[in-house]
């Protein structure tokens, strides 16, 4: 934009009109006249929305942190050193949750779920499933048995590493129970040997051999998850009573009640006391 050649005093004062769009520069050139230059117009960048259907994710996210603390043990070995059926039958018995850690992964990858597409994608590439993933399979499937809240898992940790970062993220592990055999198909991977490693110094290893009959292999498994000593406690008017004699007769424990016996025990001492 050029003009009539200016006069002294405005060819020092020269500035252009206020405009809507900025000025990257204005002056007077060298013949005099005066100059500007426009910034180019910006362009508006066009968000893109993309739709995303999380209907089969709610329930993933809906529950994140159990109420209570579960109680967790480990139950690993090598391939050929299956516990399955013994994990089911005492599952079944004491009323624990079994949860085998490559039937749940198979599971969310045929249900072509946002967690079994991840591991799905990993398993083509030849690489093995991220602990990320696992961890949340995990945790999804111990979510839904808040009810019982006491699992095994069947198959997990892979590695001393995988323990660690479901202690970090999901529980505490009470203990692992190793399971090994002379027989060269029941000897442990090298990393799976590692978790014994880890949590044996610590004394959470209980170890079953799996060279005997499986009653004796069974014998041993429930002797792990048999609690000794339960206490019932309560306030008063709570049923203790009702729950002992229904674990007695479900679990075979022996009730003993405290109050009874205390108050036996002062009856005795009133009686036999001199008048």
């Amino acid at each position: 934009n050029a003009a009539s050649a200016p006069d002294e005093h405005s060819r020092h004062d020269f500035k252009p009109a206020a405009r809507a769009k900025p000025f990257v520069e204005y002056g007077i050139n060298q013949d005099g006249l005066p100059f500007f230059v426009e910034a180019p117009p910006v362009e508006k960048k066009q968000r893109k929305i993309i739709d995303v259907d999380v209907s089969q994710e709610l329930e993933e996210h809906r529950v994140t942190q159990f109420p209570m603390p579960p109680y967790v043990a480990f139950v690993i070995g090598g391939a050929g050193a299956s516990g399955n059926a013994h994990c089911a039958k005492l599952a079944k018995e004491l009323n624990l949750v079994h949860l085998d850690a490559l039937g749940l992964l198979q599971s969310e990858v045929a249900a072509c779920s946002r967690l079994g597409t991840e591991a799905q994608q990993a398993i083509k590439k030849g690489q093995v499933v991220p602990d990320e993933v696992t961890l949340q399979i995990l945790k999804k499937a111990m979510l839904k048995c808040q009810d019982t809240n006491r699992f095994f898992l069947e198959g997990f940790p892979k590695s001393a590493e995988q323990a660690k970062l479901f202690e970090q993220e999901i529980a505490s592990v009470a203990f692992v129970v190793s399971l090994e055999g002379t027989a060269e198909e029941t000897q442990m991977p090298e990393d799976v040997a590692q978790v014994v490693s880890y949590y044996a110094p610590i004394g959470k290893v209980r170890r079953v051999s799996m060279d005997r009959a499986p009653e004796a292999v069974y014998a041993d498994l429930r002797s792990f998850f048999k609690c000794r000593f339960l206490y019932l406690i309560g306030p008063p008017g709570a049923p203790t009573s009702q729950v002992a004699a229904h674990l007695e007769q479900r679990y075979g424990y022996v009730s003993i009640d405290v109050a009874a016996l205390l108050d036996g025990l002062a009856r005795a001492g009133a009686t036999s006391s001199p008048s």
